[in-house]
């Protein structure tokens, strides 16, 4: 065999070859992988561009069955707050971080696949025990069955949430229900939840007890409590419950949240003169619990309604009312948490109707702050 003929014979082998090689190639990442995933997780999202399906099938492939196998949670449900705001990429992490999922990256990439990136819901989530990554990166999306979406805002009382429940359908009859229904252990007194529910958004699974969902609500309260919260009211003399209590007075005095610490300010120092808190939301509140309400928010208050024979009327009884009034942001606890100490006594709304107060050291001042 001359030279020549070897040269074609290599020529053709090697042809041979690299199409053999590139054949393989263009058979597992063009059609095999996205033909295989799509058989294990269903239909690519419709926004993807045929190189991206290409792409992320193939990342898929290489993730195996990880988003298929359970976590090592094994009592249940957990809850799980989503933040407004936060990033596919944000949420997937601090699922990892909880212990919910085992690779931030490969519940990314699926829900990339399938176009879920941009679609999950703000909310509490009830996280099932040996949950997959992939049960969960659904039950976060839009599309799932079994949940109700329901949403308070901060400052409103039980009784307001009662009934935005009950034309919900989400329970037939307001209750009473006391802390420790959810927290046997937690406080002995006959405290109730009051105070103690946190505002914003949740997916709410439809088989959920009138008990079960306050006590969903109270769960994100605690979850989201700053982690200094407790060391700092005890730092300043106050128990759980009037931290709650003054954190709730503070939520419906304010307007504009940046006065929020200065406020706090305010009634401590009236504390500690021993003098009354006199906070007209706590009128609001004595005036709608004794008539039964609604309204129950008043935003008149006269001579005659500082006069209400209520122990959470702040004019009439020095400290603090039995418990808190409405149920307080975040800011207004963490206003609680660090107060802004300085010598004011007085605080009225200001006279340019920006929202935000007057604060006045002495009453003279106080006086001389009223609107003409």
């Amino acid at each position: 065999m001359n030279n020549l003929t070897k040269q074609k014979l290599w020529l053709s082998i090697t042809l041979i070859v690299t199409f053999c090689f590139f054949g393989s190639i263009f058979f597992i990442f063009i059609i095999w992988a996205p033909s295989a995933v799509q058989d294990k997780y269903g239909l690519p999202g419709s926004v993807l561009s045929k190189p991206d399906v290409i792409i992320l099938s193939t990342r898929l492939i290489m993730v195996g069955d990880s988003l298929g196998n359970p976590n090592n949670i094994k009592t249940g449900p957990k809850t799980f707050f989503i933040e407004t705001g936060k990033t596919a990429g944000q949420i997937a992490q601090e699922l990892q971080k909880a212990g919910f999922i085992t690779d931030a990256d490969d519940l990314i990439l699926y829900w990339q696949y399938k176009g879920y990136d941009r679609q999950i819901r703000d909310g509490v989530y009830l996280i099932p025990a040996n949950a997959s990554a992939l049960i969960i990166g659904n039950n976060l999306v839009q599309g799932e069955s079994g949940f109700t979406e329901f949403a308070f805002l901060p400052g409103w009382r039980k009784e307001e949430i009662d009934h935005l429940l009950a034309t919900s359908r989400l329970i037939r009859a307001p209750k009473k229900v006391l802390l420790k229904d959810c927290y046997p252990d937690f406080l002995s007194e006959e405290t109730e939840i009051e105070g103690f529910l946190s505002p914003g958004a949740y997916q709410i699974p439809d088989d959920y007890s009138n008990n079960d969902i306050y006590c969903l609500f109270a769960d994100r309260f605690f979850s989201t409590l700053p982690d200094d919260f407790i060391l700092s009211i005890e730092n300043q003399g106050l128990s759980l419950l009037e931290a709650i209590t003054l954190a709730s007075i503070v939520e419906k005095e304010m307007v504009v949240e940046s006065e929020a610490n200065r406020i706090v300010g305010v009634f401590i120092n009236r504390l500690k003169a021993d003098m009354l808190l006199q906070s007209d939301p706590t009128v609001q509140y004595a005036i709608a619990s004794v008539n039964d309400g609604p309204p129950w928010w008043e935003n008149d208050i006269s001579g005659s309604d500082l006069k209400v024979a209520s122990p959470y009327n702040t004019y009439l009884n020095n400290g603090f009312p039995p418990g808190p009034i409405c149920n307080p942001s975040l800011v207004a606890l963490k206003a609680v948490a660090n107060p802004e100490f300085h010598n004011y006594f007085y605080f009225r709304t200001a006279c340019d109707q920006s929202g935000t107060h007057t604060f006045s050291e002495t009453y003279e001042q106080h006086l001389a702050a009223a609107c003409n």
